[in-house]
């Protein structure tokens, strides 16, 4: 589970494909707040807000006091492991391929008592870190690493819970985005196998992209059915993580067919494509398919007056990225929301600061690959935007103007 990634094989064709296995799922409603803390990046678990006392597992009631006063709460990420178990025969398909597995007990500093995967370095009796992430079943899932190791938290669940980019091959959309560029070297510096970069109008000259070393420039118009059907009998087994960067971004109401044309109907028509082909690839030995990922506004959650074409475009795309989210999840496919503020290109000239430069955003999305996330907002307007929509929806859209 936590050795190097090195570069997968080649599949041997005449072998039948490798059916994805992924872990049950959650079993009960109380369950999925710990995958909705690691879909953000978050260690939070229910504390009874009658007598204090922190919950684990996720129960309806309070194990101390009985009162249904239970709320999810950040809580130091610490604790003691005090035993472990290394599970090396099973009933579920998924852990029967990947023996040994070490899971233990874990005393946090606020008195539960937590079962977690554990890193090999873990030791009885010695302190320990925690990290929530995402199982390929969707749940919320508990990794303990030592503490004041120098090991990330990603190490030691990448290859089985998270999306690592490293000898993946990644499909750009949007190459003409201001996006693109800085996408392409990240995905390069990650160590990514092949960048392709998805070009409409190919004759439009595009010296940001040409002078790239690494990248292979793809025909591809998300606006034109016929186009995303070429690509995908082209490279469709070729690709592992693909992100839809496109934007449309324009203030002119003669603009509201086009951005939900490239926005919405290009969504799902990269969803119809690829997302079948992505998501019988999962199971693949070595280079498997891993991510789809999805650029959005955090207009989306806010609306506009000024770009609201864009901004309904934008919630569109985020509920077909639900959608597709539902639709993936027993493959063990990834969906990945990427919300973002403004940014920092030509076409937002007229948008006041602060912004964000698509380096930013191109190493936040690297980032939330390796951890395993499904939701990464990236740029101060957009942390303040999301903050406030998830404490309460009915407040926030009384305050948009």
């Amino acid at each position: 589970m936590t050795e190097a990634h090195g570069r997968p094989t080649k599949r041997n064709p005449l072998l039948p494909l490798r059916v994805a296995k992924p872990l049950p799922a959650a079993r009960s409603r109380a369950a999925l707040g710990l995958a909705a803390a690691a879909a953000e990046g978050q260690f939070r678990l229910q504390v009874c807000e009658e007598c204090g006392a922190t919950q684990y597992p996720p129960r309806d009631v309070c194990g101390r006091c009985l009162s249904g006063a239970l709320k999810w709460r950040a809580v130091e990420p610490k604790g003691t492991l005090i035993a472990t178990t290394t599970t090396r025969i099973s009933s579920e398909l998924y852990f029967r391929e990947r023996p040994p597995w070490l899971t233990g007990l874990v005393r946090l500093e606020s008195g539960a008592s937590v079962v977690a995967h554990l890193h090999p370095e873990c030791r009885v009796g010695g302190p320990v870190r925690l990290d929530l992430k995402l199982d390929p079943a969707g749940r919320g899932a508990v990794y303990a690493l030592p503490e004041g190791s120098a090991v990330a938290a990603d190490e030691a669940a990448a290859r089985a819970f998270g999306a690592d980019p490293r000898h993946r091959n990644a499909l750009i959309v949007d190459g003409r985005a201001s996006t693109a560029p800085a996408l392409a070297r990240a995905f390069r510096e990650a160590g990514a196998g092949r960048v392709f970069i998805g070009l409409s109008e190919r004759w439009r000259p595009a010296p940001r992209l040409e002078k790239m070393e690494g990248a292979e420039i793809v025909a591809l118009d998300v606006s034109d059915p016929k186009s995303v059907e070429q690509l995908v009998d082209l490279i469709g087994d070729k690709v592992d993580i693909l992100v839809n960067n496109c934007d449309h971004f324009r203030s002119e109401a003669t603009e509201s067919r086009a951005a939900f044309e490239i926005h919405a109907l290009g969504a799902l028509r990269l969803a119809a494509g690829f997302g079948p082909v992505m998501r019988a690839r999962t199971g693949e030995a070595g280079r498997n398919s891993a991510a789809f990922v999805h650029v959005i506004s955090a207009l989306a959650l806010a609306g506009s007056r000024e770009y609201g074409a864009y901004a309904a475009a934008q919630a569109a795309l985020r509920s077909i990225s639900q959608t597709l989210r539902a639709e993936s999840r027993a493959s063990g496919l990834r969906i990945v929301d990427v919300l973002t503020g403004p940014l920092d290109d030509e076409w937002r000239q007229s948008v006041r600061p602060p912004k964000v430069a698509p380096s930013v955003l191109a190493n936040a999305l690297i980032a939330a690959l390796r951890a395993g996330r499904e939701e990464v907002v990236v740029g101060d307007i957009a942390k303040e935007i999301h903050a406030k929509w998830a404490e309460d929806p009915g407040l926030f859209r009384q305050e948009q103007p």
